[in-house]
């Protein structure tokens, strides 16, 4: 499979693919343009011939050929193979064996579905029930909700008489067998909630019960077609708003994104009966920036909302957290208060910040200890100055021990500036250093010597200096260093290409290679790059030398010889 998509990548330019659905213009050695995946009105979405990727500076979309073509031709990746296959002119040499399989049970999914289907339209409790809880039959419909039978083998049965092997249904969480080797059906009794993948085939059911039977939502195990914590429910028929609005709104309930959906709100889903998850999380962050989480204000909602926006946060999305009333969801507040007070619930989230001092006051007394050191922990890592000074107000009315509020003020604020030199980044002045617009992983130096391996001129020095990877300034740097001294190994001394970064094999160490390389700075000469390399060398030695005074190396002679060099390197 890899030697077909590397003949593929090979055969077809990004930029030409791409400028079929996306009028690109070239800056530099890079091609921008308005982004496909959301509303974009400045363009911030960049494509690059040289290394085979896209990437959009705004909502985060990013990519290759490949990746492109499933976002945009709604494609599963065997079938966005083939089609690139073809526009290349690449006969495939490995045919995937699984695909007729597939198909099959996506057929499966698909009977099953017009079986729940009209069983509902013959069950007057069963709809009536939905009716009941303010569904219009529109809504029924466009949702495909359907209903089980109660008694339990009415799914087996239709299966059976359509020639579909029961073990396939089986393995589809379908149906199960019995200790007397028969079949049962899984979900009777019971309304069922189709589970779409992106595409919009339907790959799994929820179920729930019309009255108070237990338990009262059964949902799908993970099955050939199915993984719960890759999937969201409602996420196919979000998509559009998601991208639209560069926002998604996280629920807990199945009735809760349906009734948000029925009230206008389109951009809402929900996890599917199981924590949020990292899946979850990489999925979303491939549509937009920042999540709402609306889950229920008891303290198991409250610590779920928690977990969810830290599992956010560390997949680069901004999470927002609304506090409902206590004892309502999204489908009840809709019914109850209207969608226009539902919106205006909306527009009081919190950010994470917020969200932390919120649980702080809620599960902490401003008289202990343990209140104010968390405090300081947080307030330093916010990047917002209004905000922090927003906390530091409200704050200052409950100092424990200063009455005076404007002295309260000042002492947790030079409180939180002491602990902000913590979190600071180290500043670099030197004239040779690049101002790129875009934040990237990378220390300045290890920017330059980086975007050096696009040099034809300098990519040899570069490559020979990324063998002293362990001298290199962040942790990522020492990683990305690394691999591209082994990719090099045994490769000519070439510029680096879409090849070279293919064979790294750590994805974050590739990833943050690909941002540095989507955007223009200043052009690199040999003078900037020489410097760069001076300074990471004297780093190097300032470190040893401190290490020796710090007693960790004795070597009289060694400290003389690395002195020495530090003077030649200031000189």
């Amino acid at each position: 499979m890899k030697s077909n998509i590397e003949l593929i990548k090979n055969q077809l330019d990004i930029v030409q693919l791409i400028s079929e659905k996306v009028k690109l213009k070239k800056t530099g050695k890079n091609w921008i343009g308005l982004c496909p995946f959301h509303k974009d009105k400045h363009p911030s979405f960049t494509v690059s011939s040289e290394i085979g990727r896209y990437k959009c500076w705004s909502c985060g979309a990013a990519g290759d050929i490949f990746s492109w073509v499933t976002n945009t031709e709604q494609l599963e990746f065997i079938d966005a193979l083939k089609y690139l296959a073809e526009k290349a002119g690449v006969p495939l040499q490995e045919p995937n064996q699984n695909i007729g399989n597939r198909s099959q049970l996506f057929h499966v999914m698909e009977q099953a579905q017009s079986f729940f289907v009209n069983q509902l339209k013959n069950n007057e409790k069963a709809k009536n029930y939905l009716l009941s809880r303010g569904l219009s039959e529109k809504t029924i419909e466009e949702w495909g909700l359907g209903f089980s039978p109660d008694y339990g083998d009415a799914l087996s049965f239709e299966l059976k008489k359509k020639q579909i092997p029961l073990y396939t249904a089986k393995d589809l969480y379908l149906i199960e067998k019995d200790a007397s080797g028969g079949f049962y059906d899984r979900f009777k009794g019971r309304i069922t909630f189709p589970i779409h993948n992106y595409r919009g085939n339907i790959i799994a059911y929820g179920a729930r019960t019309t009255g108070s039977g237990h338990p009262k939502y059964l949902n799908s195990s993970d099955t050939p077609l199915f993984q719960k914590r890759q999937n969201l429910y409602g996420f196919y028929q979000s998509k559009p708003e998601i991208a639209k609005n560069n926002t998604t709104i996280l629920v807990e309930g199945y009735l809760d994104v349906i009734a948000c959906h029925q009230a206008g709100i389109k951009n809402v889903v929900a996890s599917l009966g199981t924590a949020f998850s990292e899946e979850q999380a990489k999925l979303l962050s491939k549509w937009c920036n920042k999540v709402i989480i609306l889950y229920d204000s008891d303290d198991a909602g409250i610590k779920a909302a928690n977990k969810a926006a830290e599992i956010l946060k560390t997949n680069d999305l901004t999470p927002y957290i609304v506090i409902l009333p206590k004892g309502e969801d999204p489908d009840s507040l809709i019914k109850k208060e209207g969608v226009n007070s539902f919106n205006q619930i909306l527009t009081q989230k919190l950010d994470y910040i917020s969200y932390q001092i919120f649980l702080l006051k809620k599960f902490h007394s401003p008289d202990d200890s343990i209140f104010w050191d968390k405090v300081y922990q947080l307030l330093p890592k916010c990047t917002d100055p209004l905000m922090v000074e927003k906390h530091i107000l409200e704050l200052s009315h409950m100092h424990p021990e200063l009455n005076d509020p404007m002295a309260a003020r000042e002492a947790i604020r030079k409180k939180i500036f002491t602990a902000q030199k913590k979190y600071s980044a180290p500043s670099y002045s030197n004239k040779t250093i690049l101002s790129p617009t875009k934040k990237t992983a990378f220390h300045p130096y290890e920017e330059i010597i980086f975007r050096s391996l696009r040099s034809t001129k300098l990519c040899e020095k570069a490559i020979e200096f990324c063998a002293n990877h362990s001298w290199f300034l962040t942790k990522i740097g020492v990683y990305a260093a690394k691999a591209i001294h082994d990719v090099y190994m045994n490769k000519p001394f070439t510029t680096l290409n879409a090849n070279i970064l293919d064979s790294i094999q750590i994805e974050t160490t590739k990833d943050a290679l690909i941002d540095l390389y989507m955007f223009e700075t200043l052009s690199i000469n040999e003078n900037v790059l020489d410097d760069a390399i001076k300074q990471i060398e004297k780093k190097k030695h300032q470190k040893d030398l401190q290490s020796m005074k710090q007693g960790a190396i004795k070597d009289d002679e060694l400290l003389a010889q690395i002195s020495k060099q530090l003077k030649n390197i200031s000189r």
